[in-house]
């Protein structure tokens, strides 16, 4: 080869946007052919590059524009793709992994050294710099010799599509983000031994996967606990423990590793944060080049990857079942439907959970998911749940995905609650539903709950409030009051904090209280509880419920708690301290702001931004910046209103109040000073709430521990939660 390297792109989802990204960004390259089994997509990529490549309708074609191939297609797909590609003279990156097993993958690099062609494996960890300098550090001693090693890597988000969740077009997650764990651990150990496999697959495809791997340091073994998953956003980390200290690796930071010497108030922390580096995929792009040109080897040998495979075929082997023991069937009265039942917002918070526990009473026949995109559908693909895609904004698919049903439960909550609450509800209606349970939120009130709610309760008027969530829940409420006038028979729910497995309320207390971000309001107001597993029996009642004029019921477990004890309760989980107390008069509460506090607000967030070094060095070294931004700052200055701030925003002039370190969401809630009752909902359906908050708790610590948020999977609490409700 000699001149520009010409590329084809094979596969124009999210990783061929990656792979064309690092080809245009890299000198004496060019992607000069796109290929994809739709073509529409191809020629949606192709618009984003410039200059433009060709888009092409075959691999014949693709390989008669190229040199070399990128295959970023279906993992099923990728053998046959790339003997193809290397029969045709191509050489061929191929995203991981190369193949589904090791034989056919030995098979591949055998095919490509007969025609003398470069086969290379795209794991593009190995040009991370975290990685990298997590190799030095582990060839230099700096922590001793590894003691034991625990990776946790959650997908929760990705574009996913729903061959993602097709064992045998995928792999499942175990072959999908495996292969990337897998290559990192040999280059940074050598060889593996595993030792053990479970998953979380209930019928379905698994979306959690644990291994137990051997490694050894001169001689001495030390084990891996391996957590890969798509069902939680757990915090994504490395975390090797020497006999000195651990080294630790963010990977919302991959540019530098934490070094932390020593444990208790006598812990030493360093983070080699570097400067911003190359973007991984071109560093990939650009050994693959070199490697056909025979400047360099391949940074990813042929003996990695296929062992690599090998090592997860015998996880996929030995793989057995795990107990989720945070999981049960759900209580509560039930109504048998007539058809199906259409679940929408199934791969939210509420419904997966909703899923899970009608799954575990052996229910999941009545039920039919709706999903918008299944970026978060992991959790409920474990089990064989029919699932539809739809939008609910879309009406002919949202007709389609009632079609055979007799019930609605709508928990979904996109960006435009009454249209898409009407788009459902006038189809429900249309098709003459027995029931429609509607799950609105007593936030509809505002985020904090003011006192004046506890003389009418379910009868206070809501008032707009400014902030696009409790607006939003109040307009789809007045939505399906509107069509049960027309004759849609609805029940209306209304819980505030829900708390349990899965849920925002439990999750983010244990991480804001890990990361010193949360804060008990001295003052501050009520919590008006039930345990999401309370709530699903809720929805039961509320199915069987003989009252259906979408009158609004708000759903608690009848006893309000302090958010002082809510917090502490959590924070006794993770043996810390008590938080800190403020003031609740520093908080202001919503409503009361103004534009100029809203404004504020909104802006705050962007503090650390315009102070770090990343953002004055774009300033000062883009000719674009430097023309546009700082020339308005500049100008700005010389304005008397806007002097003050702007210098407030560099660190210049008097110091600035110290804020508040609690997150402003919670915040709001601890200015709650309204109690709810669930009194209304009792008497009309008879739903008693089985779980008081401790044995709410209790439960939820199983969950805690098996997706990182206490000391360790395994281990007990720091303190029990009886010890938490201790005066």
């Amino acid at each position: 080869m000699s001149g520009t390297t010409r590329v084809a792109v094979i596969g124009c989802g999210a990783m061929g946007r990656q792979h064309l990204r690092a080809a245009q960004g890299l000198a004496g390259v060019a992607c000069t052919a796109l290929f994809d089994a739709e073509p529409d997509r191809a020629r949606s990529l192709a618009e984003t590059a410039a200059p433009g490549p060709r888009v092409v309708a075959s691999l014949q074609e693709a390989a008669s524009c190229a040199d070399i191939a990128v295959v970023a297609t279906p993992n099923a797909s990728h053998p046959d793709l790339v003997s193809e590609l290397l029969d045709r003279g191509l050489h061929v990156l191929c995203e991981k992994p190369l193949c589904l097993d090791s034989t056919k993958a030995r098979e591949l690099y055998a095919r490509a050294e007969e025609r003398g062609r470069v086969l290379a494996c795209g794991l593009a960890r190995r040009f991370y710099p975290a990685f990298a300098r997590l190799r030095e550090a582990l060839a230099a001693d700096v922590v001793g010799l590894p003691a034991k090693c625990t990776v946790r890597e959650s997908g929760f988000g990705w574009p996913y599509s729903r061959w993602h969740f097709d064992d045998r077009t995928s792999g499942g997650v175990l072959f999908d983000a495996g292969p990337h764990v897998v290559d990192v651990l040999l280059h940074l150990f050598g060889d593996l031994e595993l030792v053990e496999c479970t998953h979380d697959a209930e019928g379905g495809v698994a979306a959690e996967i644990r291994m137990t791997l051997r490694a050894r340091a001169c001689g001495a073994p030390f084990d891996i606990e391996v957590q890969v998953g798509r069902s939680f956003p757990i915090r994504s980390e490395w975390r090797i423990e020497g006999r000195r200290g651990a080294l630790v690796v963010d990977l919302r930071n991959l540019d530098g590793i934490e070094l932390v010497l020593g444990t208790g108030p006598k812990t030493f922390r360093a983070t080699s944060l570097g400067h911003v580096t190359a973007d991984p995929f071109r560093l990939q792009l650009e050994n693959f080049v070199g490697a056909v040109a025979g400047r360099e080897p391949l940074r990813v040998p042929a003996s990695d990857v296929v062992r690599g495979l090998e090592i997860l075929e015998q996880a996929a082997h030995r793989a057995k079942k795990a107990q989720a023991t945070w999981t049960r069937a759900v209580p509560g009265p039930r109504r048998e439907p007539r058809g199906r039942i259409l679940l929408t917002g199934a791969s939210g918070r509420i419904g997966s959970r909703l899923v899970e526990l009608w799954a575990a009473s052996g229910r999941l026949g009545e039920l039919r998911a709706m999903v918008r995109r299944y970026d978060h559908a992991a959790r409920i693909l474990r089990f064989p749940v029919e699932v539809v895609q739809a939008d609910l904004l879309d009406r002919e698919a949202t007709r389609q995905a009632l079609s055979g049903c007799s019930e609605v439960i709508h928990l979904a909550a996109g960006s435009d609650p009454d249209r898409e609450t009407r788009s459902v509800g006038e189809a429900a209606l249309a098709a003459g539903v027995s029931g429609f349970v509607h799950m609105s939120s007593a936030a509809l009130y505002g985020l904090s709950l003011p006192a004046s709610l506890e003389e009418k309760q379910e009868d206070s008027v809501a008032e707009a409030t400014g902030d696009p969530y409790p607006d939003g829940k109040a307009a789809a409420e007045r939505v399906v009051r509107d069509l049960a006038r027309r004759g849609l028979p609805a029940v209306i729910l209304r819980p505030h904090i829900v708390y349990g497995p899965g849920t925002r309320w439990s999750e983010e207390a244990m991480q804001l209280l890990l990361a010193g971000r949360l804060e008990v309001l001295e003052g501050g107001g009520w919590a008006n509880l039930i345990h999401v597993d309370d709530l699903i029996a809720a929805v039961e009642c509320a199915r069987a419920a003989s009252h259906r004029a979408a009158e609004p019921f708000f759903v608690t477990d009848g006893t309000p708690l302090r958010w002082s004890a809510y917090i502490d309760a959590h924070a006794a989980l993770l043996g810390i301290d008590p938080p800190p107390r403020s003031s609740s008069g520093d908080v202001a509460a919503p409503g009361t702001r103004g534009l100029r506090g809203w404004l504020r607000a909104s802006a705050r967030p962007l503090g650390p931004l315009i102070h770090s070094r990343e953002f004055r060095a774009l300033v000062m070294e883009s000719p674009l910046m430097r023309a546009t931004v700082y020339r308005a700052l500049v100008a700005a200055r010389e304005l008397a209103p806007l002097r003050r701030p702007l210098e407030a925003l560099r660190g210049e002039g008097s110091p600035p109040r110290e804020e508040s370190r609690c997150d402003p969401a919670w915040a709001r809630l601890q200015l709650s000073t309204a109690r709810l009752s669930n009194e209304r909902f009792r008497r009309a359906t008879g739903f008693a709430p089985e779980l008081t908050f401790e044995e709410g708790l209790r439960r939820t610590v199983p969950w805690f521990e098996a997706f990182g948020l206490l000391p360790g999977p395994g281990r007990a609490p720091a303190r029990s939660v009886a010890e938490a409700f201790e005066p």
